[in-house]
């Protein structure tokens, strides 16, 4: 794949993740005794040690993410499923993590859906009608998910899916992919370690 077409991908998928991490980082920060105050405003102390507890959180957050989303953009999850069947990986686990990229793509397709209906009814709501929207979706999509995993596992369960992940023949592990694999690891762990 080309730098380009990786890129586009891994922005959006990023962009999805910014509001949940942003949301920590609030956390975070209001958690944080703070020594120096740099200035105040509207009542409230910003203080250097909250800011930058809350600006790590947020750094190592996306960089998780983005580590993470460009794995799963550049390894195909029949290898990751071929690696872990080489590793001997419990057959119960592997099937959880096929399982989630599945259910995590038809859910990104409700979310896409569920947001253009968005956007084509209420181009002209003014901000706080929009956040009230926002907040309705999201419990709506909720209850979307919990309702399709449901019947994703009836589904599964009426077909006799045993917990193990089908592949196609030749599928293997890559040498590429052990060296996207280990720079994943590596780099997640020094953004966790730093």
């Amino acid at each position: 794949m080309s730098f380009a077409r990786i890129m586009t991908p891994l922005l959006r998928r990023v962009r999805m993740v910014l509001p949940m991490a942003l949301g920590v980082g609030v956390l975070v920060y209001l958690s944080t005794n703070g020594g120096d105050v740099l200035f105040r405003f509207a009542g409230i102390s910003v203080s250097q040690e909250a800011l930058t507890a809350a600006g790590e959180m947020v750094f190592r957050l996306l960089s998780i993410a983005a580590i993470s989303i460009l794995f799963s953009l550049l390894v195909p999850m029949a290898h990751v499923v071929s690696g872990l069947r080489s590793l001997r990986v419990p057959a119960g686990l592997i099937a959880v993590a096929w399982l989630t990229e599945r259910f995590l793509a038809l859910l990104s397709g409700d979310a896409r859906r569920m947001l253009d209906g968005v956007r084509a009814r209420s181009g002209r709501l003014p901000f706080p009608r929009r956040i009230l929207l926002a907040a309705r979706l999201s419990l709506t999509f909720l209850i979307r998910s919990v309702d399709r995993s449901e019947r994703m596992a009836d589904a599964l369960t009426a077909r006799g899916f045993t917990g193990h992940v089908p592949l196609a023949p030749g599928v293997k592990w890559t040498r590429s992919d052990s060296i996207i694999t280990l720079l994943s690891v590596l780099l997640i762990t020094l953004t966790v370690a730093l």
